[in-house]
């Protein structure tokens, strides 16, 4: 019966401690979603900020009310997203809205990247390519480089 009791203690104490361990030094996480809609298109986006990095980014395009795309993303060393650049551009003067998003790396001088997605109409779907622009500000830095008002 003092085994018993022993055990008993020792497993209380054990899951009190956990209990209390974890609500300590749990990592702060914030869940968050942002929208916006141009051009005939609607996306969706959202990731979880941990304490460090985001978790579990992931976007949805509309196109005239369907759903075109929607998946988790995997930008090569993501931290963080700007929303600064969460946009719907016609980035090539196609008439045909692209999908914008910046990520940044974290650390006092790297590294940013964009994910940008094109429609396929022929294909019906999105695809992505991703743009590394290495130190500064992503596609914030985008210039007018022939001077007929379109950012490349």
């Amino acid at each position: 019966m003092q085994g018993a009791a022993i055990w008993s203690t020792h497993f209380f104490l054990s899951f009190g401690f956990s209990v209390a361990s974890s609500l300590l030094f749990s990592e702060k996480v914030i869940a968050e979603t942002r929208s916006t809609e141009a051009m005939g298109v609607r996306a969706e986006y959202s990731d979880r900020q941990a304490q460090f990095c985001l978790e579990n980014p992931h976007l949805r395009i509309i196109r005239n009310g369907q759903i075109a795309f929607d998946a988790d993303l995997k930008p090569e060393g993501a931290c963080r997203q700007d929303p600064e650049v969460f946009v719907i551009e016609d980035l090539d003067g196609d008439r045909e809205p692209e999908v914008l998003i910046d990520f940044y790396s974290g650390g006092a001088h790297c590294c940013s990247s964009s994910l940008i997605f094109r429609y396929n109409p022929a294909q019906a779907q999105y695809t992505a390519t991703e743009h590394f622009w290495g130190h500064g500000h992503g596609a914030r830095q985008r210039e007018d480089l022939d001077g007929d008002g379109q950012l490349r």
